[in-house]
């Protein structure tokens, strides 16, 4: 950095420049830039539902005296229960990935940071695997899933609706799009590669702000539940919660720590605030503890109502304020 001497302008603006390049290099966007890669999960499967034909339509307009053009209707060719392990597994697998990564600006994607890419990799195979083993069972149970679908749709039913190998349906894939201008554009077009570095690095500031408001959304959602839980017992309302329910704040606050503090997503400000007087409410106990001084402590109830109270007070403005910035940035 530049020293700054006395009747030097040409140094002060040095180390001004300096310290601005600093500033933006710890900036949240600029770490989420350095740091992450995109992350982008997709699925490939069967189609769960059938436009009925023309023929049942004009026999449904005719019973309910209406046209058949003002009509649209589907049927199902799989009861839900055919496909919960499918789905199950699935819905396992977006978890998973969810639960590694960062909200991004666009659809389907999210950011990945690159010290979580091999354990995200290696934690992914054995999912994947009981997602594919999930298909092969729903490929065995096919003749007994479509005789009872020929039963329940009767007329409807139409063989040839079903593929006769489900396992070349369904598919899952995990790619890593680039984020970033491509490098030939440098030379193709250096002025349209800058505006496109700059794209980037709006977009990545606006994933900082959005990875904030999620977060707090959830936040929101746990501070409010355990709330209302702890209110109810109180007044009599319910008899008991769950413990489950009351440990979530200390996910919450783990989440914080390994997820947004690493890129400097609310080191400080509004929801900053709001994590530290979650913590002077609940940093004194445990997920064992602190389910049970809930029950059993009257004034720690108290505290936490009136406390938590606060808390939802400050995250509801935080998250109305950030929504109306992104309202902003999208017009």
């Amino acid at each position: 950095m530049a020293t700054v001497k006395k009747g030097s302008p040409a140094r002060v603006e040095a180390g001004s420049k300096d310290k601005s390049s600093e500033a933006v290099q710890k900036a949240p966007g600029a770490r989420l830039r350095m740091g992450t890669i995109g992350c982008q999960l997709s699925f490939d499967g069967i189609s769960l539902r059938r436009a009925i034909g023309e023929e049942f339509k004009q026999t449904a307009a005719e019973a309910i005296e209406t046209s058949a053009d003002d009509l649209s209707a589907t049927y199902r060719l799989f009861a839900k229960e055919d496909l919960s392990e499918v789905h199950s597994c699935k819905q396992a697998i977006k978890a998973y990935w969810r639960s590694y990564t960062l909200p991004y600006t666009e659809i389907g994607v999210r950011l990945l940071p690159h010290a979580q890419l091999e354990q995200f990799r290696q934690g992914l195979v054995p999912m994947v695997g009981n997602f594919l083993a999930a298909v092969v069972s729903l490929q065995e149970k096919m003749p007994e899933i479509k005789a009872r679908r020929k039963e329940k749709l009767g007329s409807l039913y139409d063989a040839g609706n079903y593929p006769d190998n489900v396992r070349t349906e369904f598919s899952v894939e995990l790619t890593y799009p680039s984020l970033e201008p491509p490098n030939y554009l440098m030379k193709l077009d250096p002025k349209l590669y800058q505006e496109e570095v700059a794209r980037v690095r709006e977009q990545m500031s606006q994933a900082a702000v959005l990875a904030e408001t999620v977060f707090a959304a959830e936040m929101l959602k746990v501070v409010t539940g355990l709330r209302e839980s702890v209110n109810n017992v109180a007044q009599g309302k319910q008899r008991w919660f769950r413990d489950a329910t009351a440990n979530h704040v200390f996910e919450v606050l783990a989440e914080f720590q390994q997820k947004l503090l690493p890129f400097g997503i609310a080191a400080d400000g509004p929801l900053q605030q709001c994590l530290q007087d979650l913590k002077k409410v609940v940093g004194n106990y445990t997920e064992k503890s602190l389910p049970a001084a809930l029950r059993s402590e009257p004034q720690f109830r108290d505290q936490v109502v009136s406390q938590f109270a606060k808390i939802q007070e400050g995250l509801s403005e935080l998250i109305e304020t950030r929504t109306v910035m992104r309202r902003r940035v999208v017009r």
